[in-house]
């Protein structure tokens, strides 16, 4: 009696396109990340110059921009971890258990900086400054003031945030301290913002004394959105809060002289953290990384991990 030989196939190479992005997934990440928002803020910036005629309906194309961190980490994420490193990347979106302080800091912690630079120029000049429109937008009149509320959280939150802190991040503390990697990613982040510099009214009058503010800012940012990270040991869902809270309020029509009292305490917070928390990990609780072999398709993902 024969017996039927089983002939088993070899598993299907990976194309050299997927080869590339579990090769260097960072580098796809940030080409892909810049492209699509770049893409997405084009009619914005043909609007603001005359290239295109439509007003205001044009300013929401800033919004939509604003996905392209989080549509490019999940293009990634999924052909590097599959549905595993999907999962892992979905279970830190939604993340609330954090500890009450985290929330107290993401909902309130930049309207009490508002407050408190307010309190500041009301000592030193004897006039309170206009508070009357903070949270109200300039760039979005038509929408009510609660749905700008959910979209700066939604879009600007979740849409940078899933990316650079939830994707970029804990890859770059593989091999980095949390400050450089904090540093290089400000770096990033920074630039990806070079097309509003061409349509935005607020960032081309900035001048060159503004812009070297905006970008001390951005650097700030960077470290305190870092300390937040690793201190919720991977929380997006706090750091959308926060960025989407911040954005409400550094963006509230407002003097020249709050915003910038504003920009001072933001930079002597990001010192602070950086002093007391140590630039190794910018945390109590140690940088939080993914590990250095990515999640195959279908396999276990090696993930957050958090080291001191």
């Amino acid at each position: 009696m024969m017996a039927l030989s089983t002939i088993s196939t070899p598993p299907k190479a990976p194309s050299s396109l997927k080869r590339l992005v579990k090769e260097h997934p960072l580098v796809v990440y940030f080409v892909m990340a810049f492209s699509i928002s770049w893409i997405l803020w084009i009619p914005l910036v043909a609007s603001a110059h005359g290239l295109l005629a439509g007003g205001n309906a044009f300013s929401y194309f800033h919004l939509l921009g604003s996905l392209g961190p989080l549509l490019a980490a999940l293009i990634v994420t999924g052909i590097v971890g599959g549905t595993v490193g999907l999962r892992e990347l979905g279970v830190r979106m939604v993340k609330w258990r954090v500890g009450l302080i985290w929330w107290v800091i993401a909902l309130f912690g930049s309207a009490a900086l508002y407050g408190l630079s307010a309190m500041l120029l009301r000592l030193f000049s004897g006039l309170w400054p206009d508070i009357s429109q903070f949270g109200q937008t300039d760039e979005y009149p038509q929408i009510g003031l609660i749905l700008f509320w959910i979209a700066n959280i939604a879009l600007y939150g979740f849409g940078e945030e899933t990316g650079w802190r939830g994707f970029a991040l804990p890859r770059l503390q593989n091999t980095h301290s949390a400050l450089v990697a904090s540093l290089i990613l400000s770096a990033f982040w920074a630039l990806w913002h070079v097309p509003l510099f061409l349509s935005l009214p607020n960032m081309m009058n900035m001048g060159i004394g503004g812009t070297v503010g905006w970008v001390l800012f951005i650097v700030t940012g960077s470290i305190l959105l870092t300390w937040v990270y690793n201190s919720t040991r991977g929380s997006i869902l706090i750091l959308a809060v926060f960025h989407g809270t911040l954005d409400i309020t550094i963006n509230s029509p407002s003097p020249g002289a709050l915003a910038t009292v504003m920009g001072v305490f933001f930079t002597v917070l990001g010192v602070l953290v950086l002093l007391v928390m140590g630039p190794a990990s910018l945390s109590r609780s140690g940088k939080q990384t993914i590990g250095a072999r990515e999640p195959s398709r279908g396999g276990k993902i090696d993930h957050m991990e958090a080291t001191v």
